[in-house]
């Protein structure tokens, strides 16, 4: 994780560095773009420094939990981002839950039905929500459910109910992913021996299929979910713009756009780093689900144990 966090600044750093444009301007006011003001500026923010000194002096604030302040708005980045971080988390977890609760159950009707009315209408429906552009889902969900109906509010998360219509925004992406490889996966494990025995000896078929087929075919689901989870909390951008929610994707944005470095680099590491945590939560699901994963774990650990009592046996 660490090398990767590493990695994800010192790219940042980089593209600041080749991409056109200056933060001096966009914090001066147009009738002050003198040298002398600008380089006043770059002084004061350090602009005019090396990128690896810039580079290292962020990192050592960052491990202090200090990520800068905003070029524009003046306040701690890190506050900022504890602040709208929550309404992101919200909608990325809400949103995944709605595509694990629709997807796993359509997925597994798809294979038990393979070649069938039912999964050809499965297959379809994951493809339209795959090619369905999220903004356009978004403004369709608020003018049937908020505006027509009324059963929803538009903007604002002030209720719970707030959070539904930018969830469900951001979850058919999920879902259709989920659907698919869930249907994948299920088809691979319901022609195994396996299920060939446990039907032969009278499984009644829900227990063939969840309580078999299902748990051995949840490791590349668990994939899925895991990188669908890291990959929303940077991409709610849409669903928090068209409801006007103040989460982090917005604010990423907002920075971007007004060469806010401190914004930009604080919002994309703590992504980074939330994202590297999520896969190795996925990581240890797999050891969770799959036997033979711990089992292998189990055998690594006890072979280095040995391996480093052998070399201090033989240093003794």
């Amino acid at each position: 994780m660490i090398p990767t966090l590493l990695c994800v600044v010192l790219l940042i750093f980089v593209l600041f560095e080749i991409t056109p444009g200056d933060p001096a301007l966009t914090i001066l006011p147009s009738d002050s773009w003198t040298e002398e003001n600008i380089a006043r500026v770059h002084k004061e923010l350090g602009l005019d420094d090396p990128i690896l000194v810039r580079y290292v002096r962020y990192l050592g604030n960052a491990v202090q939990g200090d990520l800068g302040t905003s070029y524009l708005t003046k306040t701690s980045v890190t506050n900022e981002i504890a602040q709208k971080f929550p309404y992101t988390m919200k909608i990325t977890f809400i949103s995944v839950i709605m595509a694990i609760v629709a997807g796993i159950p359509f997925g597994v009707i798809a294979a038990k039905h393979q070649y069938t009315l039912t999964d050809n209408i499965s297959v379809f429906i994951s493809l339209l929500f795959v090619s369905m552009p999220n903004f356009w889902f978004a403004l369709l969900l608020a003018r049937f459910f908020g505006v027509q109906l009324g059963w929803l509010p538009t903007t604002g998360v002030e209720t719970w109910t707030g959070y539904i219509l930018p969830s469900a925004t951001v979850a058919i992406t999920s879902l259709a992913a989920i659907t698919r490889q869930t249907r994948s996966s299920m088809l691979e494990q319901i022609r195994q021996d396996y299920v060939v025995t446990a039907r032969a000896k009278g499984q009644i078929e829900g227990k063939v299929i969840y309580g078999h087929a299902l748990k051995n075919a949840l490791i590349p689901i668990i994939t899925v979910v895991g990188t669908n989870i890291a990959n929303h909390l940077g991409g709610t951008l849409v669903a928090e713009t068209i409801f006007s929610i103040p989460g982090l994707a917005k604010y990423m944005i907002t920075g971007l756009n007004g060469r806010d470095y401190p914004v930009v680099l604080g919002s994309v590491l703590f992504i980074s780093a939330v994202f590297c945590i999520v896969m190795m939560v996925v990581d240890i699901i797999y050891a969770v689900v799959d036997p033979r994963i711990r089992i292998q774990m189990m055998k690594k650990n006890n072979s280095g144990r040995k391996t480093k009592a052998r070399k201090e046996a033989a240093a003794a």
